[in-house]
């Protein structure tokens, strides 16, 4: 369900935002890591950091030369879940962003666990779409610092090695993966989406502490 506090401006509030220092982080970065012409993916659920992401990233596309597109993963979880796949598809028409739905059926029942295999099936979903022919730079996720610090501990408490403590990079070239946002705190996002009136959908399931990373 798409937070009632918020409502979606139209494009030209969201130009004065240019200055912003959010902005010209992610600017910066983009412009030190992209090629001319770069395709990126977005992967996009509708919560906070992604739709955050998606309209940052639209707004650096006007300076910055590179191909943007988002995929949401519909996982049919929830019973929220074909408006937040509507939710995705109107944020993306609004900012004239390409995207695709893609449905998966998740296994509840897995020794896996549904977090483990929603996540697989996300990532095998983006990483095998193609647009036109060709598969995406990058998958771009909005992974932030605040889920940095939590896979760390995590990792702790699943009794990781060296190898497993280290931490998600921002460009992680083998694997086609993108993270512009972890050097950034959510609270840091959540106040540029308040002071610009942006959208976004609350994921009930982030409130059960059955799942890992929500007890965490």
């Amino acid at each position: 369900m798409a937070n009632s506090k918020k409502s979606l401006k139209n494009s030209k509030k969201a130009t004065n935002s240019v200055a912003h220092p959010l902005l010209l982080q992610l600017s910066h970065f983009l412009s030190s890591h992209l090629k001319p012409n770069t395709q990126l993916l977005l992967a996009l659920s509708g919560g906070l950091d992604s739709t955050l992401l998606l309209h940052l990233l639209a707004l650096a596309k006007q300076t910055i030369p590179f191909e943007l597109h988002a995929m949401h993963v519909h996982h049919g979880l929830s019973a929220n879940a074909d408006k937040w796949a509507e939710f995705c598809m109107q944020q993306c028409q609004t900012l004239n962003v390409p995207i695709q739905i893609a449905h998966v059926n998740v296994d509840k029942n897995s020794k896996l666990g549904i977090e483990a295999v929603a996540r697989q099936l996300r990532y095998q979903a983006l990483f095998n779409t193609q647009s036109n022919g060709t598969v995406p730079d990058f998958i771009v996720t909005a992974h932030h610092q605040d889920d940095q610090a939590e896979t760390l501990l995590l990792q702790l408490f699943r009794g990781a090695g060296v190898k497993g403590l280290s931490s998600m990079a921002a460009i992680d070239e083998p694997r086609r993966l993108m993270r512009p946002l972890l050097d950034v705190s959510r609270k840091t996002l959540q106040e540029y989406a308040e002071l610009h009136n942006i959208q976004w959908c609350d994921d009930e399931s982030n409130d059960n502490t059955q799942y890992e990373r929500n007890f965490v």
